[in-house]
């Protein structure tokens, strides 16, 4: 009887913990074949855009496939929400692809969305699902606020604050981060880079990217539809390691000029040297000379 009880108990405890904060996505729950892959937040950024839809049948991304032009203009065509039937060949039609068939190469993806305007040396090159993934979040900067989105604060989440709330009728939770001075509202659906998808462990955490969106609900406010958030220790390694890397490289710089300024000392020694010792030579000859 109390096994039941227990077990009872336990299966309620992770749907009450998991319907708390389901709807965040990461990498663990957005695809299923994300294991893998290094570029994990550059998959889930390009997911933020709307160029592709992880709630698919199969909720799988394939990073190391080849992009064959059909899913650059799939991934074009869920980018600028075209609408109705084929809408590939529409991309097509518009000029933004030359073609639907065989594999993209990183000209097409920069034709695509960039109007060819990126100084690339590797254009002819093919690419995988996740090289794109990452080219776009590379350069992609001019996207974000094409797509809707604007900019949002980073730094160290100083705290994280749970509201319930009713959006159309349902009670839900909101989530409400401060973020240095500034405090931003978690959206609904959002897509993190973060090693959990519970918002109250992020305190301590630092956000390096925040894409902010208007609130589909037409409540006048912006909300996190994406995030990129690290541990606190990991970015303060990075920037001891910047900071080591540049006083070594100015001690090598330092060493390097107090080993060219001794050279130039020595070169001046000798050169001096020299003349003193063709001097002395010019001087014996004509006094040599004089004594004939």
């Amino acid at each position: 009887m109390w096994k039941k009880i227990v077990s009872i108990c336990a299966v309620l405890f992770i749907l009450i913990t998991s319907q708390a904060h389901a709807h965040v996505m990461n990498a663990d729950n957005a695809y299923n074949d994300l294991n893998y892959t290094e570029a994990k937040g550059e998959i889930l950024f390009i997911t933020a855009l709307g160029m592709t839809n992880s709630q698919d049948e199969t909720a799988t991304f394939r990073p190391n496939d080849s992009l064959t032009m059909e899913e650059l203009a799939e991934f074009v065509a869920a980018y600028y929400h075209l609408e109705g039937e084929n809408t590939a060949q529409q991309v097509v039609e518009k000029g933004w692809i030359s073609s639907l068939k065989g594999n993209a190469t990183f000209a097409d993806v920069n034709e695509a969305f960039f109007a060819g305007e990126l100084a690339i040396e590797n254009g002819s090159e093919g690419l995988t699902r996740e090289a794109f993934a990452m080219f776009i979040s590379e350069h992609g900067s001019s996207l974000i606020e094409e797509a809707g989105f604007t900019e949002g604060p980073v730094g160290q989440v100083e705290a994280v604050e749970q509201k319930e709330i009713s959006v159309d009728g349902k009670d839900t939770h909101q989530y409400q981060i401060q973020i240095g001075d500034e405090t931003i509202i978690l959206a609904a659906h959002p897509y993190v880079d973060a090693p959990s998808v519970d918002p109250t462990v992020w305190e301590g955490m630092y956000v390096t990217t925040s894409l902010l969106m208007e609130d589909p609900h037409d409540n006048g406010e912006e909300v996190a539809q994406f995030l990129s958030i690290s541990e606190e220790q990991l970015v303060q390694e990075q920037v001891v390691e910047e900071e080591t890397s540049s006083i070594d490289e100015e001690s090598k710089k330092e060493k390097a000029e107090v080993v060219e300024e001794e050279k130039g000392n020595h070169y001046a020694n000798w050169l001096f040297i020299g003349l003193v010792a063709v001097v002395v030579l010019i001087v014996v000859g004509l006094y040599m000379k004089k004594r004939k």
